[in-house]
């Protein structure tokens, strides 16, 4: 991995460690894990899974990453755009890590609205790899893999052109939204529509070549 994806994810992993340790001196221990759509609690669990389940699965993760694209060379093939691939990792490891300080957070102290924090990290998250869809290259692991994409190069290139430009453009307007007090809702049906969009484009797409 390019040294800077590598230092970003290991920070990201240091940093949710961290969290953790601080957190134990103030989280009960019985705590919630899990919020519906309306901010309510609707699953709890012990202080021990609250701390220890997403700092665990972002080394699994990272682990799986890496590894992955070395067993099954072949049907991975990310080396024509390696550096997207590992720079996308490195988001995922920033917003697990994300995700599990907000939660902590929330249960040390009550003081956030976790629907609003987590939609316009997930929404940063969108607008950062939408940035570089475009520069996905078509592969088994990554990207948008319909059967109309994975059947056609040109399907694949005008697919993941319109779901960079898609998803930078929802995830501007969520983030606005989070901002201004949009209905929650809203904003997730818009991050919806930035993936369910591309895949009905490439379809269309598909269908068109075909005709």
């Amino acid at each position: 991995m390019k040294i800077s994806n590598v230092l970003l994810c290991v920070l990201s992993i240091l940093c949710s460690v961290i969290a953790s340790v601080v957190a134990y001196f103030y989280l009960p221990n019985i705590v919630a894990i899990h919020w519906d759509l309306q901010g309510n609690v609707d699953k709890y669990g012990s202080r021990w899974i609250a701390l220890m389940l997403l700092p665990f699965l972002m080394v699994l993760l990272m682990l799986l990453f890496t590894l992955l694209p070395r067993i099954f060379i072949k049907k991975i093939n990310i080396k024509q755009f390696e550096p997207t691939y590992l720079y996308c990792i490195a988001l995922v490891m920033v917003l697990m890590g994300y995700i599990h300080i907000i939660t902590l957070w929330k249960n040390a102290s009550g003081q956030l609205d976790i629907r609003r924090a987590l939609v316009g990290g997930v929404a940063l998250f969108f607008l950062l790899v939408g940035n570089v869809m475009g520069k996905i290259r078509k592969n088994y692991w990554l990207g948008i893999r319909t059967p109309w994409t994975l059947a056609n190069d040109g399907v694949w290139y005008a697919t993941h052109r319109f779901s960079a430009k898609c998803m930078v453009v929802m995830a501007l307007i969520t983030l606005v939204g989070v901002l201004t007090g949009l209905p929650i809702e809203w904003c997730l049906a818009l991050l919806l529509l930035s993936v369910v969009a591309p895949v009905i484009y490439s379809y269309v797409i598909f269908r068109s070549i075909k005709i």
